[in-house]
């Protein structure tokens, strides 16, 4: 199993160099918490559009052909990855770039069960985990370690594993450019 605190301070390496935390608005406890929530509500349109849990959008759209769907992450080298799994461990990833910032660690969860729900369902309870969190919260770690152990068991559920597509998703990360284009937070 991945070490979550190691990968934490790398992710949050990442996000310092590619102008995350620049700025007023990026050092915003409140902004990061939105930006998580929104990751949730992604994998969400994912799964209402009839994505798949991992996919390479090519050109057009899943009726023309336009996905390539892998299943050897291997695969992905370089390019992309969507889905609804991926939109979920983005959502881990901007969790765990918050917790580096903050100084905190992964730590005993709180227990939010992430198996034998719908995708629906958990990103229900995603995002008020997520709203508890907040920085007036003295069990923020709590909940926000829950968030990520109940993704992680909701995604083994359906067959991927987080870790793996963390690190492929964190490589892509690093490829991209500076505030992705000029985004402002």
């Amino acid at each position: 199993m991945l070490d979550l605190n190691a990968f934490a301070r790398e992710v949050h390496a990442v996000s310092v160099e590619h102008g995350w935390w620049e700025g007023e608005e990026n050092n915003d406890i409140d902004t990061k918490i939105a930006l998580i929530h929104a990751e949730w509500s992604e994998a969400l349109e994912e799964y209402r559009a009839g994505r798949p849990m991992v996919y390479v959008p090519i050109t057009g759209s899943a009726s023309e052909g336009g996905w390539r769907y892998e299943v050897d992450l291997n695969e992905f080298a370089g390019r992309k990855p969507e889905g609804i799994a991926v939109e979920l461990v983005d959502g881990v990833i901007r969790i765990l770039d918050l917790m580096a910032a903050k100084d905190i660690d992964f730590a005993q969860a709180g227990y939010i069960c992430g198996g034998k729900r719908t995708l629906p369902q958990l990103v229900a309870v995603l995002h008020y985990a997520t709203a508890m969190s907040g920085p007036e919260d003295d069990d923020a770690a709590s909940w926000l370690s829950g968030c990520i152990e109940a993704v992680r068991e909701w995604l083994e559920d359906q067959g991927v594993d987080m870790d793996e597509l963390m690190r492929l998703k964190h490589e892509y990360n690093k490829t991209r450019s500076y505030r992705h284009g000029g985004k402002r937070c």
